[in-house]
């Protein structure tokens, strides 16, 4: 009903006496110079003397239709630091009375800035006004908004939607907000238990544990065949007197039974040993003798492998003697 009110308190906090904030909280054109201070270490915190800041930079903005600092979102920290260092321009046009409400509002030293209702009634251009009737809505306002329609321009808020350079700053804001007020929070309160609780909780990634399970399941088959590569490569035994595997070194006599079936003898010079042997049963195989031959056998020769199993027997039987050179 044309009554002016304060309102958005998204970030706004309580603080018990003699604390101070220190969250880098609010939109950069309205903070007070000390919450940048605060934010570049240069002060411990800063008080209520910030609200008035903002105070005096909407004032101002509503009398001129521009800010007294040319200050944006994507204004730097430096940037800020000097501005602060010009003085506030006033036109001239305008009343000393409210250049003086300005000058009060508007001190970038928090403590001689206004920063209470009191020194607020006693400014020259606010003495005149009954402060208990404005608080009562008893005094009848020179603008009324029409109630059926929207009575703002909204190009305002969508252009400031569109030219923000970094839309999460103010998710960025509540949480550093949240982390200023921890101090505030006494030691057996129920946020307190709800953090210590949260403390060890660690936060499930479905991504990462499917990426470990499948990573676990690689290398336990890379080890499944690393170990089945290795039994196939050397065959281990165990010994009888440490109960250990150790290496076995396959025999000469296993080495050459293997080589023979890959080497092939003619039907002839088998007919001649097998008369050699009729002739002399008993001869044995002389140390120098080479058995290999004598365990050759053509796989595809015509004769029957009955026939030479006898004579194999033979050969192996003279080869494991003590003369036999492995």
């Amino acid at each position: 009903k044309g009554h002016a009110h304060i309102t958005d308190f998204n970030i706004a906090a309580l603080l018990p006496d003699g604390q101070l904030a220190t969250s880098m909280s609010g939109t950069k054109p309205y903070i007070a110079p000390e919450v940048f201070g605060c934010a570049m270490d240069e002060c411990a915190g800063y008080t209520f003397a910030v609200d008035w800041w903002s105070l005096g930079v909407t004032l101002y903005e509503l009398l001129a239709k521009t800010r007294p600092y040319d200050i944006h979102s994507a204004t730097s920290m430096s940037q800020i630091k000097s501005l602060f260092n010009n003085h506030v321009h006033y036109p001239a046009k305008w009343s000393t009375s409210v250049v003086d409400l300005l000058t009060k509002l508007l001190c970038v030293a928090p403590g001689a800035r206004m920063s209470t209702l009191e020194e607020l009634k006693q400014v020259r251009c606010l003495k005149k006004l009954n402060f208990a009737c404005i608080m009562e809505k008893q005094i009848k306002p020179t603008f009324q908004p029409p109630r059926d329609h929207l009575n703002c321009d909204p190009t305002f808020e969508l252009e400031e939607m569109i030219v923000e350079a970094k839309p999460l700053h103010k998710r960025r804001n509540v949480l550093a907000k949240q982390r200023s007020l921890k101090g505030s929070v006494g030691a057996d309160s129920p946020e307190t238990e709800i953090e210590a609780q949260l403390a060890d909780f660690c936060p499930y990634n479905r991504e990462k544990e499917l990426a470990r399970r499948e990573m676990e399941l690689k290398e336990n088959e890379w080890e499944r065949e690393l170990a089945e590569a290795m039994n196939a490569s050397t065959n281990l035994q165990p010994t009888a007197n440490t109960g250990t595997s150790k290496l076995l070194i396959p025999s000469a006599s296993q080495d050459r039974r293997r080589s023979s079936c890959k080497i092939a003898i003619s039907p002839i010079s088998v007919q001649t040993r097998l008369a050699a042997s009729a002739t002399t049963p008993s001869t044995k195989s002389s140390p120098n003798h080479n058995t290999e031959s004598s365990c050759l056998i053509d796989q595809n020769s015509p004769c029957g492998s009955d026939v030479f199993l006898p004579l194999i027997d033979q050969t192996e039987n003279s080869s494991s003697g003590p003369g036999h050179l492995m």
